[in-house]
């Protein structure tokens, strides 16, 4: 339905909300939105819409639960998932809902190599430290974001020194 009516924002907005709220209910919902192209639909969406917060909020209200799992975090990838996110935190870095959401996708994302050189290569790190920078308050934000430097870092030194 999403990709069907993808030039209705209205339905897109309800999608989205929707894959939203299925996404933190349980693994077996996180699976099955995965296996029936929910991730790549939720991307790709994100990307047709990346001017529009609110579709950016809901997209990366639905992508940090799915992430943080080797499979789909292969979807998220594989989609463009980690460059949507770091171009949403780039056109709306002071809004702190979606930088709370996409960081926490970013820090789930660290979580295995490949995604790791994906976000450095895209310039996260970065990205990830300024976010902190610019909401010290927000403890989930620190904690998520500390944890997703340090294994930049460590993956960083690792590639250097190869």
């Amino acid at each position: 339905v999403l990709i069907q009516y993808r030039n209705d924002p209205s339905l897109v907005r309800m999608c989205i909300s929707s894959l939203a709220n299925l996404s933190v209910l349980t693994s077996e919902s996180r699976d099955r939105i995965a296996k029936t192209g929910g991730i790549e639909a939720i991307v790709e969406t994100a990307a047709d819409y990346a001017d529009d917060l609110e579709v950016a909020r809901m997209a990366h209200r639905a992508l940090w639960p799915l992430a943080g799992h080797t499979e789909r975090d292969d979807h998220i990838t594989k989609a463009g998932g980690v460059a949507a996110s770091i171009e949403a935190l780039r056109l709306f870095p002071e809004d702190s809902e979606l930088v709370s959401s996409a960081n926490r996708m970013l820090w789930n994302m660290t979580k295995n190599d490949s995604n790791l050189d994906e976000i450095l290569r895209l310039g996260g790190e970065d990205i990830i430290a300024a976010c902190m920078r610019r909401f010290p308050d927000d403890r989930r934000l620190t904690v998520c974001g500390n944890v997703a430097l340090r294994n930049l870092r460590n993956r960083k030194s690792e590639l250097e020194t190869k």
